[in-house]
């Protein structure tokens, strides 16, 4: 499992030298993170150490035959490190590892013929043996035979394939945390895991400054390849997914020094910063590799952010060039979106509505801390639909209430079912236009031209309230001038409930027990478009019952609601991943 390995600099990859490198668990580096020296150690190349593990077993007097990144399939390919199994006699039954160029054809008494062609051998030992499959044998079946030091033979045939591409992994088993390096600069190199296997954390880099993974493997150079003397070996033919982002390859194939070994370099998307552990699917010739897995660190992006203003208004166009987040639940979805800063002197309510017809708006709150982070307070996609003119509304309309003074920051994004919307659209800010109440409270208010207005012109009121997980609380609307329709959203945007008719007549009703304490905010508007007039609010904390179904009148479904689990859990996930720098 020991190899010298070099990266020369390839014209396109511009990797400095990289000696001694030892796959699968003993890649050695220096405090300072270069490469240092390592002494041959006396293990197998590849990951089959564990081999009964992998269900690897060879009959009495037969031998099994795989490549030496095993990828769960009993397959070799041309020019590549194949590792043969089963019952072998070295002499002392002592492991052997070469130490000459060219390799030799016997070490330590054992020697192996493919298709009766002696091949060149890396390792041998009383279980295993690590030996190259010469460029020249033809696809098909082959017959691998092992001569032992006794003289006495093992045989086995393999199936002999123009491409079947497998990754090193650091517990040597062909499962988990692959076993590469990554680099920024071409000078120091990190490891892909620590030294018991496990995932060792990895910078996923930004656009400015992207960090380069280096993987090792065997059975991909042979993948027909477009233009194979470019410089790139065959990296067009090569396809790699991180947590499905697609991932640049800027090489693929052979090891300048490492005889049978591939190298693939790829550029890690800085979108996937913070999914912490992904996985990493390789491509090659329409053969897929084992799966392997990496960590990434979650790092803060730095945001570029521009100034709203209360009572703000811009005209904005989400674009592909624009700054990105991703889904963060690990679907590989990216989120295109502009952020706006804005300075709250006191505890105080904000409506804040994008408006667009071109993509399906999202709007998320944070709030900008001290040291730079973001926490992430609210959002809403959906709610500026809030009466009967719109089936399929595309606007957002998150109405809260900020915990404290300072600085905040909306982002104006697109959906969560529409990754990389694009577009024009308004976005709307305005503070202290929601009116606090408790329980209680009997309110008699009107709709008129003065409330707030939705962009698609419906007229509404808005309160909050503080209430404590598992109050019960009754909420009635009575109008006899309009269709009363009321919502009840936590004040991170969540829907709690809403209702058309409950009341009776044309009067809406909501009785809920509330999942958490804090901050909740109460629409009441008619649920025809342009409709005005007066209406009755009372706020009452009931003795515990059941929850009311949110109910609309026949025919009058309000199809955009949907439960808590619809914004919070999907838009508090997302991570930006390309900001300012990048």
């Amino acid at each position: 499992m020991l190899i010298n390995i070099r990266v020369r600099s390839y014209r396109r990859l511009r990797l400095a030298m990289l000696s001694c490198i030892v796959i699968a668990g003993l890649l050695h580096l220096s405090s300072s993170g270069r490469l240092a020296g390592a002494t041959m150690q006396q293990k197998p190349i590849g990951v089959l150490t564990q081999q009964k593990r992998l269900g690897i077993t060879a009959r009495q007097n037969q031998i099994a035959v795989v490549g030496a990144a095993y990828n769960g399939e009993t397959k070799i390919t041309p020019d590549s490190t194949a590792a043969a199994f089963g019952n072998f006699k070295t002499i002392n039954n002592q492991l052997y590892t070469a130490d000459t160029t060219p390799l030799p054809t016997t070490l330590g008494g054992v020697s192996v013929t493919v298709n009766g062609i002696p091949a060149p051998l890396i390792f041998t030992s009383t279980f295993q043996i690590n030996f190259v499959v010469l460029p020249s044998i033809p696809l098909g079946s082959a017959e691998v035979v092992v001569t032992n030091s006794d003289a006495s033979t093992l045989a086995g045939t393999v199936p002999v394939v123009q491409v079947s591409p497998g990754i090193f992994t650091a517990k040597t088993d062909g499962l988990g945390v692959a076993a590469g390096l990554t680099t920024f600069d071409n000078v120091t190199y990190q490891l892909t895991y620590n030294p018991d296997g496990s995932a060792h954390e990895i910078d996923p880099g930004t656009r400015a400054r992207p960090n380069t993974l280096i993987l090792f493997g065997t059975g991909l150079r042979n993948v027909s390849a477009s233009n194979p003397s470019d410089g790139n070996g065959v990296a067009e033919s090569v396809t790699v997914t991180i947590q499905g982002v697609p991932a640049t390859v800027t090489y693929a194939g052979p090891h300048q020094t490492s005889r049978g070994i591939d190298q693939v370099n790829i550029t890690i998307p800085p979108e996937l910063a913070g999914l912490s552990d992904v996985r990493l699917r390789l491509v090659a010739g329409g053969q897929v590799a084992n799966l392997v897995t990496l960590k990434l660190a979650n790092v803060v992006v730095p945001l570029k952010m521009m100034s709203i203003e209360d009572e703000g208004e811009i005209d904005g166009s989400l674009t592909p060039d624009d700054q990105v987040q991703v889904a963060g639940n690990g679907n590989g979805r990216r989120y295109f979106f502009d952020a706006y800063r804005f300075t709250a002197s006191e505890i105080e309510s904000v409506a804040i509505e994008i408006y667009s017809f071109q993509f399906d708006a999202a709007v998320i709150l944070y709030k900008l801390n001290q040291d730079g982070s973001y926490t992430y307070l609210g959002s809403d996609d959906q709610t500026s639909g809030m009466d009967s003119s719109r089936n399929d509304n595309n606007n957002a309309l998150l109405l809260t209430v900020l915990p404290e003074p300072g600085d905040y920051v909306i982002l104006v994004t697109s959906a969560e079912t529409d990754p990389e919307g694009t577009g024009n659209y308004e976005l709307e800010l305005e503070t202290k236009e929601i009116k606090q109440v408790s329980y209680g409270a009997n309110i008699s208010g009107a709709i008129s031209g003065d409330s707030l207005q939705s962009s698609l012109g419906t007229y509404f009121d808005a309160y909050w309230f503080t209430g404590k997980q598992g109050d019960a609380v009754q909420i009635q609307v009575n109008s006899a001038n309009f269709d009363a329709f009321m919502l009840l959203n936590s004040g991170n945007g969540d829907m709690i409930g809403y209702d058309d008719n409950s009341g009776g007549e044309l009067n809406a009703q909501v009785a809920k027990v509330l999942p958490a304490s804090g901050n909740y905010v109460l629409i009441v508007t008619p649920f025809e478009r342009f409709k005005t007039g007066a209406y009755t609010l009372t706020i009452t904390q009931i003795d515990r019952g059941p929850d009311s179904k949110s109910v609309t009148a026949s025919g009058r479904a309000w199809t955009n609601a949907r439960d808590a689990a619809g914004n919070s859990l999907h838009y508090s996930a997302r991570r930006v991943i390309a900001g300012a720098c990048c």
